[in-house]
């Protein structure tokens, strides 16, 4: 993963593999947010957006069909 401390990564959860980082985006949550949902919305997955600085997931969304509401 191509993390950085310079703003939010979003990445996604590879099932059998390790993460794949998507791109970093700076340090403003909402727009992280709507990067990773549309994203997710193009490519169904499970997508979280990481706070390299705080070491900690901040959002998350899963778009596969098992996990959609009904």
């Amino acid at each position: 993963m191509n993390s950085t401390t310079d703003g939010l990564d979003i990445c996604k959860d590879v099932v059998g593999q390790s993460l794949e980082w998507i791109e970093t985006v700076p340090y403003h949550l909402k727009t992280a947010k709507e990067h990773m949902e549309g994203v997710a919305a193009e490519k169904p997955g499970h997508y979280f957006v990481f706070d390299p600085q705080h070491h900690r997931i901040v959002a998350e969304i899963d778009t596969t069909t098992n996990h959609a509401s009904s």
